[in-house]
């Protein structure tokens, strides 16, 4: 019985939704930028990528 028991009954939110659509988008612009570029997704991996990614995030 545990198992379909959930701690947190709250109802999710628009917001939610809508942060999930939006993180879709940004997952997609980045995979279709790596595609179009015939990038290696081993660049993900680097330092530098992450750097990059919050950089743009902080702008």
């Amino acid at each position: 019985m545990d198992q379909f028991i959930t701690l947190d009954m709250r109802q999710p939110t628009i917001n939610n939704a809508i942060k999930k659509e939006e993180r879709k988008q940004v997952y997609s612009a980045i995979g279709q930028f790596f595609f179009a570029n015939v990038l290696s997704f081993n660049l993900c991996d680097t330092p530098y990528f992450g750097r990059m990614i919050e950089a743009v995030g902080n702008y």
